[in-house]
């Protein structure tokens, strides 16, 4: 650890806790310089590590949870919506509303897009049509970008910052 940084460490009961400058180590009370870090209710930690400018840790949902300095530098972080569609004989592609149990992401109050949403011609990686979109058998089965005799739902993700 380089002289003047931080140390994080987590108890045995998962609580983070914060030591003020390494040079505050080789002081004879060095138990005085640590403090115990603030976290939400019912968070606790599996593991915590730190570089010089943010401290990040993983509770034990596997939710991560991310503290970065006050700095000039911007965060960016990448949403994305999907659009569902089955194919209909009668009307063609029709849209869809497919709950597939994946809760929406809750970003936090202070983000805010730098972008608009645009087609993501790459999703997951496998290419996309010219219009963004990808095509399968249904919802479940692996998508292409090949529109075939037996595609019959396809999707296109939209992405912004």
């Amino acid at each position: 650890m380089i002289l003047g940084q931080d140390i994080w460490a987590l108890d045995s009961g998962s609580i983070p806790w914060r030591c003020k400058g390494f040079s505050h180590i080789a002081t004879k009370n060095r138990h005085e310089n640590w403090r115990q870090v603030h976290t939400p209710p019912g968070v606790t930690f599996n593991m915590i590590d730190a570089t010089s400018t943010c401290v990040w840790g993983v509770d034990f949902e596997y939710h991560v949870h991310l503290f970065v300095k006050e700095c000039d530098l911007p965060i960016r972080f990448q949403d994305y919506e999907f659009e569902w569609e089955r194919w209909n004989l009668v009307g063609g592609w029709k849209h869809v509303a497919r709950e597939d149990g994946v809760p929406k992401r809750k970003l936090s109050q202070h983000w805010a897009s730098d972008s608009v949403w645009r087609v993501d011609r790459n999703i997951e990686g496998v290419p996309t049509d010219k219009d963004g979109w990808q095509y399968a058998t249904n919802f479940t089965s692996a998508f292409s970008f090949q529109n075939t005799g037996t595609s019959y739902v396809r999707r296109k993700r939209l992405a912004k910052y």
